[in-house]
């Protein structure tokens, strides 16, 4: 009786313990069981993948490239005469060829002179494998911004490239022109040349010196055009950039005294830099008129037939140098002008938005 009764015992045990587990099981999962997601790292919901694919993102997603931009690439310019805001340029390429992106976040931080921080944040969308021009003004003193950090992007919201394809535009008559009040203007038309309508167009542009250094930035949106059609567009640029000319280099080398071994200053250099120029002197142009300097006037002395070839800048050699009028070369400082901008480097971009 006593075997009977002790497997009676463990019969309704296990039957008991089995209960309390299934209890305990279904609680766990109603209350406690964090509930499966596309970033577990499992394959739990009828993924194709392991949190990808069938309720998760394509597979395919998991594998693009996010859009990134160095920080050495933002460009930062002054956006009115008074320097009370600064508008941001740089450009934002997608490496995706499949994948665009019809909507994202895209941020960076700066810094003033003080070490306070300023967060800069907008949206955007980019087309697959395009690039997007952004330019960005911000309420920030321009002459206070000390640094400028990286650009990163977040919340962004893939499109396969046929569900988001770049409508087909194009610009014509560019003009970069000045104003009578002061400042800069760049004008043009903006064509849809698909079947649909677009409900913007964006257009951005960008101002360079004659060295190509971009020295502004400004953009404009077209609403609403038509297919087939064009819209004038206006971009304006403050008052602080001027329209360069053709100004041509006036200054030339000339000579008024004597140069000599041991002779320095200003005039040495521009006499070296002339040697340097027709390969008689390797070193630097330093101001010092030293023995290499010398030996190199003689050979130049030579080649044009100056006699005696003394090595000594004499009033035959100078006289010599002055005919042939040769451009004096500028200050590297006075070559980057940062104010003028040379139409023929204007660079203007467009995107339509369906």
């Amino acid at each position: 009786m006593s075997g009977r009764r002790l497997v009676k015992q463990l019969v309704y045990g296990s039957v008991f313990a089995a209960f309390l587990f299934l209890i305990g099981f279904s609680a766990y999962n109603s209350w406690f069981k964090s509930a499966p997601t596309c970033s577990d790292r499992i394959q739990n919901q009828n993924e194709t993948g392991i949190d990808c694919g069938g309720p998760c993102p394509a597979c395919a997603i998991k594998d693009l490239v996010n859009f990134k931009v160095n920080q050495a690439q933002i460009k930062y310019f002054s956006a009115d005469p008074e320097k009370k805001t600064t508008v941001f340029y740089f450009e934002l390429p997608n490496l995706n060829l499949n994948y665009g992106a019809d909507f994202f976040y895209y941020y960076f931080d700066l810094f003033d002179k003080n070490g306070k921080e300023f967060h800069i944040t907008d949206s955007s969308s980019i087309y697959a494998g395009g690039i997007n021009y952004i330019v960005k003004l911000a309420y920030i003193p321009y002459d206070s911004i000390a640094s400028v950090s990286s650009v990163d992007t977040t919340n962004i919201n893939w499109k396969i490239k046929n569900e988001f394809s770049k409508p087909d535009t194009s610009l014509r008559d560019i003009e970069t022109s000045a104003l009578q009040d002061g400042g800069v203007i760049v004008t043009g038309f903006a064509q849809n040349n698909e079947a649909f309508a677009l409900s913007k167009i964006l257009i951005s542009a960008v101002l360079a010196n004659k060295n190509g250094v971009k020295i502004s930035a400004s953009k404009t949106e077209l609403e609403n055009t038509p297919a087939f059609t064009e819209k004038q567009f206006k971009l304006n640029f403050p008052k602080n950039i001027f329209l360069a000319g053709g100004e041509k280099a006036t200054n030339y080398y000339s000579f008024q005294q004597d140069l000599t071994l041991g002779a320095t200053g200003d005039d040495v250099k521009k006499l070296q830099e002339i040697l340097r120029g027709e390969g008689f002197l390797t070193s630097e142009a330093n101001g010092n008129f030293d023995q290499a300097t010398k030996n190199a006037l003689i050979q130049y002395q030579k080649k044009s037939k100056i006699s005696p070839a003394s090595g000594v800048l004499d009033p035959k050699t100078r006289d010599y140098i002055n005919a042939l009028k040769k451009p004096l070369t500028a200050p590297l400082s006075q070559l980057i002008d940062l104010t003028k901008a040379d139409p023929s480097k204007t660079e203007v971009y467009i995107e339509g938005i369906r």
